[in-house]
């Protein structure tokens, strides 16, 4: 997986089209793969079709240009569609989104942009603050609660293609404000909150983030006045240092968290996340207060967080 980027292009082929490109395809039946083409290429039996269905694919060799690099990839055949149901389906799929997600996912001329309410990016607002008109609109309740489900969507669609060789990355971004803000730097899963972690030691962030954890730990403060859930950092999830970044969303209202303390529920929390460094520097955790219920949500397992899903062979 630590060359996938380059086995991926996505191609826009028309207003309502998007075809990406596969990172490996099907050989007379046998699993091929995008890095293989430029030398076995020829030696491949026919048919050539898709890894996941039967539709006739194209292999293309990689090449150099002046302006522009094109990794090795497969491409559907012309005027190919992949048959229904199929991974590599990555149109459908976003179409599918697109319908399901109340406006917020939107296509646009460099890929897809999920649309962020701009009250997620202000600060987290004082006590007397927490239940402004906005967040007690009912349309701005369902809008949110739409932008958590779309988010982990996407999410899934990206980290699946990435299990069969592939990356989405690039497709998809979010905008809050008219900034963009890059996928990767948008949603993160517990094995890489140590990127967000090193990027909070620079300072708060400019954006809200979309931070998925898995609850080990739940419970109340010992002052009793706030209340959290939390998943710990492994070794393995270290980052160069050997520093340690723990997941951590508070709230001083137990009733929006209550719904998430069951241990091994995975959650998602949207907001301005923060670091905080515990006293004697032995701990510190990556912490989302929550003071609305419209910022988080329960969401499935993440693909490449399970061990029951597998690529193809």
């Amino acid at each position: 997986m630590g060359n996938a980027r380059r086995h991926t292009k996505v191609v826009f082929a028309g207003e309502h089209d998007t075809t990406v490109a596969m990172p490996a395809a099907r050989a007379n039946g046998q699993k091929v793969l995008a890095e293989d083409i430029n030398t076995s290429k020829d030696t491949w039996p026919p048919p050539l079709t898709c890894l996941f269905c039967a539709t006739p694919v194209v292999a293309v060799r990689s090449s150099t240009g002046e302006h522009k690099r094109q990794a090795a990839h497969f491409r559907l055949g012309r005027n190919e569609r992949h048959r229904a149901g199929c991974d590599f389906d990555v149109h459908a799929q976003v179409t599918e989104l697109i319908e399901l997600g109340d406006g917020l996912l939107q296509r646009g001329r460099d890929g897809y942009r999920l649309v962020l309410p701009e009250t997620l990016a202000q600060p987290r607002p004082r006590l007397a603050d927490r239940h402004s008109p906005d967040r007690a609109d009912p349309t701005y309740a369902r809008k949110a609660r739409t932008l958590l489900n779309t988010a982990a969507k996407v999410n899934d669609l990206v980290e699946t293609y990435r299990l069969h060789g592939g990356d989405l990355h690039e497709l998809f971004h979010a905008s809050c404000g008219g900034r963009k803000v890059s996928w990767a730097e948008f949603f993160h899963l517990p094995r890489a909150a140590w990127r967000l972690g090193d990027r909070l030691k620079n300072g708060p962030l400019e954006h809200p983030v979309a931070v998925a954890l898995q609850v080990r730990f739940s419970g109340t403060s010992r002052t009793g006045e706030t209340f959290y859930i939390e998943q710990r950092a492994p070794a393995a999830w270290s980052d160069t240092r050997g520093q340690r970044y723990h997941l951590v969303i508070r709230s001083r209202e137990e009733a929006l968290l209550q719904p998430y303390f069951q241990q091994g529920t995975w959650a998602l929390g949207l907001g301005l996340w923060e670091l905080f460094e515990w006293r004697g520097g032995n701990r510190t955790d990556v912490c989302l207060w929550v003071d609305s219920p419209e910022q988080i949500a329960a969401i499935p397992a993440p693909p490449t967080m399970t061990t029951s899903r597998g690529t193809a062979g």
